[in-house]
């Protein structure tokens, strides 16, 4: 760590483009917790080396790509279980916490869809005294959208409940 920042730039910026594209786009398939904790590496990678001086972009670039390595090659070693105790419950820690916001963030594309048109629904079903079975019909026609009589049900209670 005790290298300068010229000679970490071009440690970075010495790998193929190839290398860094293949970081990168690690990096966009990682969740949102993950890519806060490459940006928050970076910045102690940043504050580290260049001691309160505003680094330009290609230093902040390089240590981007620093963080990026650091924390693929993290998982990578894990995967190979080349990691001591420590390391490994650090490791599992950063996937579990992982695992979870993506568990979180997932929603069903179905019951999305029906949430956006929940007002239309509702008018269809409450004002024109559209039945449920009426209203799948209307769904798989107009918005091709197939969807269960049951499960419109839930959704549409879900929603009104959530209305009131």
């Amino acid at each position: 760590m005790e290298n300068s920042i010229e000679e970490i730039k071009q440690i970075i910026l010495g790998y193929s483009d190839d290398y860094r594209k293949k970081l990168i786009n690690w990096f966009a398939r990682q969740n949102d917790t993950t890519q806060i904790e490459v940006f928050k590496l970076t910045q102690d990678y940043i504050k580290r080396y260049t001691e309160n001086k505003q680094p330009t972009p290609q230093v902040h670039f390089a240590f981007f790509l620093k963080a990026l390595i650091s924390m693929s090659s993290i998982e990578q070693k894990l995967r190979k279980k080349e990691l001591n105790s420590n390391e490994i419950k650090k490791a599992q820690a950063l996937i579990i916490n992982r695992i979870k916001t993506q568990k979180k963030s997932k929603t069903a594309k179905k019951a999305y869809k029906i949430k956006v048109l929940f007002y239309d629904l509702k008018r269809l079903h409450e004002e024109e005294s559209l039945s449920f079975n009426d209203l799948v019909n209307y769904l798989s026609k107009m918005h091709k959208l197939k969807v269960t009589k049951a499960y419109l049900i839930k959704i549409y209670n879900k929603l009104k409940a959530n209305q009131d």
